[in-house]
């Protein structure tokens, strides 16, 4: 085992070498711009096996043709909240070449930040892992890049975790013999030129890339105050809204309406009311939206991720009213 580790550590050092020799030995000016990724789209659905307590997250990728760049990197964000309940870890996998990984097995050595535990799937050809950052990462590599226009499907979490609004990034296909790095210059005097160079590369990828929100799983609170989690439930409806995830006013004010009569009910001490008007909240919810983005009928208005969001956090709270 100690020897693997050695293997993983020396592994990591040859990386950070071959970019600092590849960053400082640049001699030509290709004057070419840099790739750029804009307004990618991430169609997310929810689904939920009451038997396995376990959520699937699914999701589509789509280049807008916008970008000027080639997507070949997606990161989602599954960082653990503060004061989240434990979650459970079994039953949970991730590709690792031909064979898999439990989450635990996954998590790197060195990781900066506690994750949600996740399972993951992927699409064909592309690679999987969980980064030191607290993010669930697919790769594509050379030959299983998105080019602006083209989505692909096959992305995938399993977890215990509630969906949430979570942070995603997309990135780039670089080619880093190319001179458009800005102020990569500068390390050339650094004490630490290894250091600087990664610092160089991450601030010009961020630059690159793309942020955007979609929905991924989160860890509820460990004791569930009820109205406090239907505050919660409240600010993701607003949150979703302001994403463009609910379209119609009309619908939204219905759905307002609904929250603010439940809260009002668990303030009287009516939780079996409240309960009731939480349930007609989910039938609301459903007839609305769509529990999958590639087989909905026009005519709706909230997307498949908003219908995730308020669906399953709304049947949570009712679960956990006494």
């Amino acid at each position: 085992m100690k020897s693997r580790k050695l293997n993983e550590n020396n592994f990591w050092r040859f990386v950070v070498g071959v970019i600092t020799l590849m960053m400082v030995n640049l001699q030509n000016v290709y004057a070419t711009e840099p790739p750029y990724l804009k307004n990618i789209e991430i169609k997310a659905s929810v689904s939920f096996n009451a038997q396995s307590g376990l959520y699937g997250y699914q999701y589509t990728v789509k280049n807008s043709q916008d970008s000027t760049g080639n997507l070949v990197g997606l990161d989602i964000d599954i960082s653990y909240p503060s004061g989240g309940v434990i979650l459970k870890k079994d039953a949970l996998s991730i590709p690792y070449g031909k064979l898999s990984r439990t989450f635990e097995q996954s998590v790197p050595e060195y990781s900066k930040v506690s994750m949600v535990p996740v399972g993951m799937e992927k699409p064909d050809k592309w690679i999987v892992g969980l980064s030191v950052n607290g993010s669930a990462n697919w790769g594509g590599g050379d030959y299983v890049q998105l080019k602006p226009g083209q989505s692909l499907s096959g992305f995938g979490l399993t977890s215990y975790g509630l969906p949430g609004i979570r942070e995603f990034k997309a990135e780039p296909a670089l080619d880093f013999d190319a001179d458009y790095y800005p102020g990569w210059e500068s390390v050339k005097g650094a004490a630490d030129v290894s250091a600087a160079i990664i610092v160089k590369v991450d601030e010009f990828y961020e630059k690159v890339s793309f942020r955007g929100k979609t929905v991924g799983p989160t860890a509820p609170p460990t004791t569930v105050d009820p109205t406090a989690f239907l505050d919660y439930i409240i600010n993701l409806k607003h949150r979703a809204a302001s994403l463009g995830w609910i379209d119609d006013q009309g619908i939204l004010n219905s759905l307002d309406v609904k929250l603010d009569n439940a809260k009002n009910k668990l303030s009287e001490g009516s939780p079996g009311a409240a309960k009731n008007i939480l349930n007609a909240f989910i039938q609301e919810v459903e007839a609305q939206g769509c529990a999958t983005y590639d087989n909905c009928p026009s005519g709706k208005h909230l997307t498949s991720g908003a219908y995730a969001l308020l669906k399953f956090n709304a049947q949570y709270l009712i679960d956990n009213l006494k």
